[in-house]
C-alpha cells in the first residue's frame, strides 16, 4: 500500500495523473518526508478540490523554499565575487543548478544544502573564507599531522559547514571530490577535457547535462533513492534533454557507473510506469539490478524522515558494497574501518599510522565507554 501511495504521488507530480486520490494529511506527510512539498504548490493551483487549510500549508512550504533559494543565490553571488578575486573556479553540485536548468519553476525544487566542488589545492582558502563568514564545522583537518591529512582527503570527499547567520545557507558542503568512493564517477571536472556548463556566475560552473544525469544516478543509488526529491530530478532532466540509451550507457561505462545508471532508470520506470529513454529496456536488466530495486522500494516507503541506528547503517553499507564489485575490494572496506575521530583522541606518530587499523576496536570501545 505504501509503495502504491509513493507511486501515486510521483505520477501526480509528473503530471501523469490529473487528480490525486490521497488524503490531504497523508499527502502532506508523504511530500514532506520526500522533500517534494514545495512541488505541490504549482500542482494544486490547477485543482480546486483541496481545503483552504491544505492550500495554506502547501503555500507556506513553497514560500519557505523561496526564501531558502533566494538566500542560496545571494550567497553564490557573494562566493563568486570571492572566487574572482582569488582566481578560483568551482562547481555547484545538484541543488540550485538543477532547479534553474531543468525545472519550470526554479523555486519548486526543495533547497537545503548547498554543495560546492573546488580543486583540492583550494580547499583551505575556501574553508577559511567560510569560517570568516561565520560558518562553523565539526571537522578541523588543520589539527591533523601530515599523514592524517593525506588520509583524510583520500578517504573523504567533503567538509560540512553550518551557517549561523540567517542571510547565509544553513548548510554548505565543500567538496574536493565528487564521491568518496571514487571507483564510480571518479572524474576530475577541472581538467581541460571536462565539458562544463556555464551558470549565471562567472567562476561557478555545473556538470554538463549527461554527466549531471549520471552523477545524480550515482548519488541517488548510493543513498538507495531514499527520497523522491532525488528521483524527480531524472525525468526533469530527460524532459529537457534526450540522450538515448546507447549514449548514456557508453558514458556511464567511461565513468564506471553503469550499475548506478541501470538501477536509477529501472526504479524510475517502476515508480512512474513510463520509459523516458529511447532504447532502454527494463526487462533486460540483470537479476542483481532487480534485486537492488526491491531494496530501494522498501526504503522509499519508510516513514522515517532521517535514517538512524547501527542496523540501518549496516544494511546501507551492504547495499553500497553491492556496486562495482566492492564486496571484494580491500580499499572499500579498509576506508570504512578507520575513522578520523580516533586521530585527535588517540594521536600516533606518522610512522605508526597503520596501527589505527588493528587498534580501531579498542579505540571504539574506549570512546563508547567514556561517552556513557
Amino acid at each position: 500500500m505504501r509503495e502504491e501511495m509513493v507511486a501515486v504521488l510521483f505520477k501526480w507530480l509528473l503530471g501523469v495523473y490529473r487528480e490525486i486520490d490521497l488524503d490531504e494529511a497523508e499527502l502532506l506527510k508523504l511530500s514532506e518526508r520526500h522533500r517534494v512539498d514545495s512541488l505541490l504548490y504549482p500542482r494544486i493551483k490547477e485543482i480546486s478540490n483541496f481545503s483552504s487549510t491544505f492550500k495554506y500549508a502547501v503555500k507556506t512550504a513553497y514560500l519557505n523554499n523561496f526564501h531558502r533559494v533566494s538566500v542560496a543565490q545571494n550567497f553564490l553571488h557573494e562566493l563568486d565575487d570571492f572566487f574572482q578575486n582569488a582566481g578560483i573556479i568551482g562547481l555547484v553540485l545538484k541543488g540550485i543548478v538543477l532547479s534553474e536548468n531543468y525545472y519550470d519553476d526554479r523555486v519548486s525544487r526543495h533547497a537545503r544544502d548547498l554543495d560546492l566542488l573546488v580543486d583540492l589545492r583550494h580547499v583551505e582558502i575556501v574553508r577559511n573564507w567560510l569560517l570568516g563568514k561565520g560558518f562553523f564545522s565539526d571537522t578541523n583537518f588543520t589539527k591533523y599531522n601530515k599523514k592524517q591529512q593525506e588520509q583524510f582527503f583520500r578517504l573523504n570527499h567533503h567538509l560540512v559547514f553550518y551557517g549561523s547567520d540567517p542571510v547565509h545557507p544553513r548548510v554548505v558542503e565543500l567538496h574536493w571530490k565528487l564521491r568518496s568512493d571514487d571507483d564510480a564517477f571518479g572524474m576530475d571536472p577541472f581538467n581541460n577535457k571536462s565539458e562544463l556548463l556555464s551558470t549565471r556566475y562567472k567562476c561557478l560552473f555545473a556538470l554538463n547535462h549527461l554527466d549531471q544525469f549520471i552523477y545524480l544516478c550515482v548519488h541517488g543509488s548510493e543513498h538507495a533513492w531514499y527520497r523522491l526529491k532525488w528521483l524527480m530530478d531524472l525525468p526533469m532532466i530527460l524532459m529537457h534533454k534526450q540522450f538515448g540509451w546507447k549514449k548514456m550507457e557508453q558514458r556511464a561505462s567511461e565513468l564506471n557507473a553503469v550499475e548506478h545508471l541501470q538501477l536509477a532508470l529501472y526504479v524510475l520506470c517502476k515508480i512512474s510506469g513510463q520509459l523516458f529513454v529511447d532504447g532502454y529496456e527494463p526487462m533486460k536488466m540483470s537479476r542483481n539490478i532487480k534485486r537492488k530495486s526491491g531494496y530501494v522500494l522498501l526504503k522509499l516507503t519508510k516513514d522515517d524522515f532521517i535514517e538512524l541506528g547501527y542496523k540501518t547503517a549496516f544494511e546501507n553499507l551492504l547495499f553500497i558494497a553491492g556496486f562495482n564489485k566492492r564486496m571484494l575490494s580491500l580499499r572499500f572496506w579498509s576506508s570504512r574501518w578507520i575513522t578520523s575521530a580516533d586521530w585527535l583522541r588517540f594521536p600516533l606518530p606518522e610512522k605508526f599510522f597503520f596501527l589505527y587499523y588493528p587498534m580501531r576496536p579498542f579505540f571504539w570501545l574506549i570512546r563508547r565507554c567514556s561517552n556513557n
